[in-house]
């Protein structure tokens, strides 16, 4: 399936100018595609595209996304001082 989306995607991606031959692999095709997710300085998520056109799952990200947000609420929801006394 992955090739099969590369193959589908290559002229969408680098579309040759009339009148221009095809002399190797066209640079759009080269570039490939990710997705992170960041909470504050750090990388929770990372998913480097294979082709073309390929993409992680959503529900995944979103999940990961999620409680991302939590977490960091939860962080900032506790007043400094209580931070001290609970240890």
């Amino acid at each position: 399936k992955g090739w099969w989306n590369y193959m589908t995607n290559v002229m969408s991606l680098s579309p040759i100018e009339k009148g221009k031959e095809l002399d190797g692999i066209p640079e759009g095709v080269l570039r490939l595609g990710g997705t992170f997710v960041v909470s504050g300085d750090t990388v929770v998520y990372q998913w480097s595209d294979k082709v073309p056109g390929d993409h992680p799952n959503l529900d995944t990200v979103l999940e990961v996304a999620k409680t991302a947000a939590a977490e960091e609420a939860n962080q900032y929801s506790t007043p400094l001082w209580a931070k001290f006394f609970s240890q």
